[in-house]
């Protein structure tokens, strides 16, 4: 995970939180995240989880796997305001 805080975040600021699928894997996932406020950058990231099991990684499932390749090409996922 590498994380770059540009500015901060005050109380009652509204934020949106945007992510993009960026690379996927059989047992991976790379995803670049945002959070805004307003037109001002507070903070992107970039995020790799894997599947793991037992101590070991796994591959996703076949269906949730098609369902984040249907993601990846949709552009930036909006996951809204937060107060």
């Amino acid at each position: 995970m590498m994380i770059d805080f540009l500015k901060p975040a005050l109380m009652d600021d509204v934020l949106s939180i945007s992510t993009q699928v960026s690379k996927i894997g059989g047992a991976s996932i790379e995803m670049w995240q945002e959070i805004r406020r307003g037109d001002d950058a507070l903070l992107t990231a970039k995020v790799r989880i894997a599947v793991v099991g037992g101590g070991k990684a796994r591959r996703f499932p076949t269906e949730i796997l098609a369902k984040l390749k249907t993601l990846a090409g949709s552009g930036p996922l909006e996951q809204g305001a937060a107060r």
